[in-house]
């Protein structure tokens, strides 16, 4: 996931509690607080899917811009990340490891299908 819910009411973000500030303290990256929205969003059983936008990652001189162009912040970076990354996984533990479920799978496909603009259902994606 590159970025979270791109299309939400502003009553419904405010509802569910806005980002979750714990994941970036001021003038520090943001790291994983749009994934674990997602989560949030999905888990108090509002609708939350996929779109491809298109977006191109990583193009240019991504390894060494932004956040990454100076080593002190890039590894300030990489430990929010990995913290976040935990915090997710603790967060959503009741989640964690249900990969291999048959609607994971089903789901996973349909994402698939979905990403290469084929048809898909949106009922995989209701709570």
């Amino acid at each position: 996931l590159v970025a979270g819910p791109l299309y939400l009411r502003r009553s419904k973000f405010m509802d569910l509690g806005l980002f979750n500030m714990n994941f970036s303290c001021a003038g520090d990256p943001g790291i994983h607080f749009e994934y674990e929205f997602s989560l949030r969003t999905w888990w108090r059983d509002y609708q939350a899917g996929i779109y491809n936008s298109n977006f191109h990652h990583h193009v240019g001189d991504w390894k060494s811009s932004g956040t990454r162009a100076n080593k002190k912040v890039s590894q300030r970076r990489r430990e929010i990340g990995i913290r976040n990354s935990m915090n997710v996984k603790f967060m959503y533990r009741e989640l964690h490891g249900q990969a291999t479920s048959p609607l994971s799978r089903k789901c996973a496909k349909t994402a698939e299908k979905h990403l290469a603009g084929q048809p898909y259902d949106t009922a995989l994606y209701e709570r």
